[in-house]
Formats: C-alpha cells, structure tokens, sequence
C-alpha cells in the first residue's frame, strides 16, 4: 500500500538537505515570497503541503507557484504535458454527519496537482490571493 504521508516526508527532507547543500532553500529563490497556490480556486496552500509544493517545485526548476489537479487544470482550458509526474498533497475533507450538532470530523486523502509549468493550452491564469486562505478546495465530495 502507497505510503502518501511517507513519500511527502521523504521529498521534502531532501529537497531540504539538497538546498542546505547549495546554500540556498525554496522560499529563497525569487518565487520563494509567493506561496504555492491553485491557480482556479486562487487559495494559498498551507502547512506540509506549502513545503511539499515549495520543496518539489525548487527542485523540478518550475518558475510559477501555480498549482492544481488535473480536472482544475482542465476547467480553465489547461491540458497537463504527457509524461510529465504529479506532486502528491494531503487534503483535508469533511466527513458528514446527520446531526448537526455534532463535532465536525475530518478525513484525509490524498490528490495530485501538476505545475502550470506542465501545463499547455492556457490563456491566462488567475493570481493568487493576496491575503492567502485556505488549503485549496480539491478534495473528493465529502463522505456521506
């Protein structure tokens, strides 16, 4: 069974070691004040999936903080280049529940999202947003 949670770790340690090697880290580098972002819904990504994009984008060389799924890409008249990998992210969704009242509860699953670098066919993509937000809203339909 894919382990998305050890994967994730694994890139990011790297991506880190190489870049204290070279002197330099992913929010170092011109894009590194820009937060990785998806590039439909315009949300800021957040916590370990920030580093992942960050971490995986310096290392692949992709010049924008762009992000999102093949679908969103695809609904803004992107097509994702063949043969080209996926970052995976962990995201979080809300289980539903019949009573209201009671305590949200949330699951975790896993998504790729592809680089506008990897991406042909687009016109123009929507800038981030300035003041940041939440984790990009990719996630299946919540449970039922």
């Amino acid at each position: 069974m894919r382990d998305i949670h050890a994967e994730i770790t694994t890139a990011i340690i790297e991506g880190l070691e190489q870049g204290l090697s070279e002197g330099k880290l992913p929010w170092n580098r011109d894009l590194g004040s820009e937060l990785p972002f998806n590039a439909v819904t315009g949300r800021a990504y957040r916590g370990g999936n920030c580093v992942n994009l960050w971490v995986l984008g310096s290392k692949r060389q992709y010049t924008s903080p762009n992000w999102a799924t093949y679908k969103q890409w695809q609904t803004i008249g992107g097509q994702v280049s063949k043969g080209t990998k996926a970052v995976p992210i962990i995201v979080p969704v809300p289980i539903k529940q019949d009573d209201p009242d009671a305590e949200e509860k949330i699951r975790f699953v896993s998504a790729n999202v592809f680089n506008q670098d990897q991406i042909t066919g687009l016109e123009a993509v929507p800038t981030t947003d300035s003041a940041g937000g939440e984790i990009a809203d990719i996630a299946p339909n919540p449970i039922t």
